[in-house]
């Protein structure tokens, strides 16, 4: 029944897992919902009174604009997924990719929850920046150039081309931000002047930004998530699931870090907006822990595993120094994206005074151009 690309729709979704996983759910009676939130994919969630599934079906739009996209982003993700959950089981586990369907079917993670609505909700995770330090730790370094064969690396780079997913970060977080070239940047009334003259025409801002959107379009480090904000981690008191990785492709690390970064200090100003002390001074401490702690981490990493003798100690440090100012400085063009783009973050777009939004658009605005512009220096022993 489907030998040709269809696009499924919650009936068919059933059909579908009958068809592909008759002997998961052995033949019994099932139900399916539409899960997804996300403007570039379907998710459906099928189950049985006692098992579960989740199927995701890349389209060949967006779902919002019409806009064609490449379907070959749903294997990228695929395998970017599987990648992850084999190094640390960090990932839903991947059961199979349907090429013709553009669908991949998963683990249900639903006993985690999206940490972005936790934290929107005051839910405080005690060990989330440990997880998220040993995220990093676990999940970059085999497909960087100092791990991996050359010859193998340069096939991978070319797997994981994903020219119209970058495109689109391209554009959203590192250039309409700074050059409205497409008109689509959303900034609330009274705020103009001050987007204008803080971002468009900040020479220290533009000089940065462009550092930035370079490194991004020219450094593939690493096998990247591509889109690791909030929304993408679900978290419970067991540790941490990265889902949604169809932006990934072979990147600078330090954009991965800085999207998480970004996200949570948007959270963390949030709820100084809301002045709710006790999730400030929790967020503040992941972020701080996170800071401070990752880079001795992803250092020792590093030494665990050596590989030519060139690959110095002294080498490793200013290796890991590199990743972490990348880090800050993607973490304020993330947060400024999210405040003046048009996809913008439910923090700021769920606040129902418009006074309180615009508030929070220019502070957004302001942490944002600090941590992209600020000079850092990191210790690494």
């Amino acid at each position: 029944m489907f030998d040709d690309y269809v696009l499924l729709n919650a009936k068919l979704a059933i059909d579908y897992a009958k068809e592909k996983l008759g002997s998961f759910f052995e033949g019994k009676d099932l139900d399916c919902e539409e899960i997804g939130d996300g403007n570039i994919n379907y998710v459906y969630r099928v189950k049985s009174d006692d098992k579960s599934v989740i199927l995701k079906q890349g389209t060949e739009t967006l779902r919002s604009s019409g806009r064609a996209l490449d379907k070959a982003r749903t294997n990228i993700e695929y395998e970017a997924l599987k990648n992850i959950y084999n190094l640390s089981k960090m990932s839903p586990e991947i059961y199979f990719f349907d090429e013709i369907m553009n669908v991949i079917a998963m683990e249900d993670i639903s006993d985690y929850k999206n940490l972005r609505y936790c934290l929107i909700n005051n839910e405080i995770y005690e060990n989330l920046a440990e997880e998220i330090i040993k995220y990093f730790e676990k999940n970059y370094f085999s497909t960087t150039s100092i791990y991996m064969d050359a010859k193998q690396r340069k096939e991978e780079i070319k797997k994981f081309t994903n020219v119209d997913m970058c495109d689109i970060t391209e554009d959203l977080v590192m250039t309409e931000p700074y050059y409205n070239y497409k008109n689509r940047n959303i900034v609330y009334k009274g705020n103009e002047d001050f987007v204008e003259n803080t971002l468009c025409k900040n020479e220290k801002v533009l000089y940065n930004a462009a550092i930035m959107r370079e490194k991004f379009m020219n450094f593939p480090q690493s096998l990247i998530h591509g889109d690791l904000h909030t929304g993408s981690i679900f978290v419970n008191e067991s540790g941490i699931k990265v889902i949604d990785s169809e932006f990934a492709f072979y990147g600078p690390i330090g954009y991965d870090l800085g999207c998480v970064i970004g996200n949570l200090y948007i959270s963390y100003l949030y709820n100084m907006l809301k002045n709710n002390d006790e999730m400030v001074n929790y967020l503040g401490e992941v972020v701080e822990k996170i800071v401070d702690e990752l880079p001795q981490r992803l250092y020792k990493a590093l030494l665990n595993n050596q590989t030519i003798p060139m690959y110095t100690a002294k080498f490793k440090k200013k290796y890991v120094k590199n990743i972490m100012k990348d880090g800050l400085k993607y973490a304020g063009m993330e947060m400024t994206r999210r405040s003046v783009g048009d996809s913008k973050v439910v923090e700021l777009t769920g606040l129902e005074n418009m006074k309180e939004k615009t508030k929070f658009q220019r502070k957004l605005v302001k942490v944002g151009v600090e941590l992209l512009t600020k000079k850092y220096a990191f210790a690494v022993e």
